[in-house]
C-alpha cells in the first residue's frame, strides 16, 4: 500500500521521487505539484485547525520520533561511512542473509544490515555487529565493515565481524589512508578499484 502523499505526487508528476532529498517536504512537493499558493494565513489557520486533533501532542511525539531515528543513523554513519573502513567489492556469485527485522537505510544507495553473513569471491563475512551495503547500477557495488586492528591476522577479525578470505585474496590499502580493500593477489582490473 503507498501512502497517500506518494499516491498523490505519483498522480501528479512520475519523477518526484528522483528529486526527493532527506530534507524534501511532502507538503511542499504536493503543493507545488498541484499549483496549491500556500501563504502565511493558511500555515496560521492549519495550526489552528491542528490544535482540534491534539496537534501540539503529535508534532511533540513526531519530533521525538525524528530524534529517535536520528541517533542510529549518526552512529551508522560515523561506523560505516566516516571511520576506518574494509571496502569488499562485490563480485559473482554474491549472496548475503540477514535479520530483516534490523535494517537500517542509511541514503538512498546505502543500507545497514546489524548482523548477518555475505558470502562472495573474496571470501565468507559473518558480521554479527553489522555490515552496510552500497549499491549502484541496480546492483551490489561494495560491503563495508569497520577496519580490522590487524590486517595480518587470519582469519581477518574486526569489531562485530570476521572475514575468512579466499585464497588468491588479501588485502590492500583503500582509497582513504585509514581504509582497507580486498583484493585478488594479481593486479586488480578497473572492476577491482570501482567506488
Amino acid at each position: 500500500m503507498i501512502p497517500a502523499p506518494g499516491f498523490l505526487l505519483d498522480a501528479a508528476e512520475a519523477s518526484w521521487r528522483r528529486r526527493l532529498t532527506p530534507q524534501s517536504d511532502l507538503g511542499d512537493l504536493l503543493a507545488r505539484a498541484y499549483g496549491i499558493e500556500l501563504s502565511a494565513a493558511s500555515e496560521v489557520q492549519a495550526v489552528r485547525g491542528a490544535q482540534s486533533y491534539d496537534g501540539d501532542e503529535v508534532i511533540t511525539l513526531e519530533t521525538q520520533r525524528d530524534r529517535d531515528c536520528q541517533a542510529p543513523l549518526a552512529a551508522a554513519r560515523k561506523r560505516y561511512l566516516d571511520g576506518p573502513v574494509l571496502v569488499l567489492p562485490s563480485e559473482a556469485p554474491f549472496s548475503y542473509g540477514f535479520d530483516p527485522n534490523h535494517v537500517l537505510s542509511v541514503d538512498a544507495s546505502s543500507t545497514v544490515y546489524e548482523g548477518g553473513q555475505v558470502s562472495d569471491a573474496w571470501g565468507v563475512l559473518r558480521a554479527p555487529g553489522g555490515f552496510l551495503i552500497v549499491r549502484g547500477a541496480n546492483r551490489v557495488i561494495r560491503v563495508q565493515v569497520p577496519a580490522p586492528a590487524d590486517a595480518s591476522e587470519r582469519p581477518l577479525k574486526g569489531e562485530g565481524w570476521t572475514l575468512e578470505l579466499t585464497p588468491g585474496w588479501s588485502l590492500e590499502p583503500g582509497p582513504r589512508r585509514t581504509d582497507g580493500k580486498a583484493l585478488r593477489e594479481r593486479a586488480p582490473s578497473p572492476a577491482d578499484l570501482r567506488y
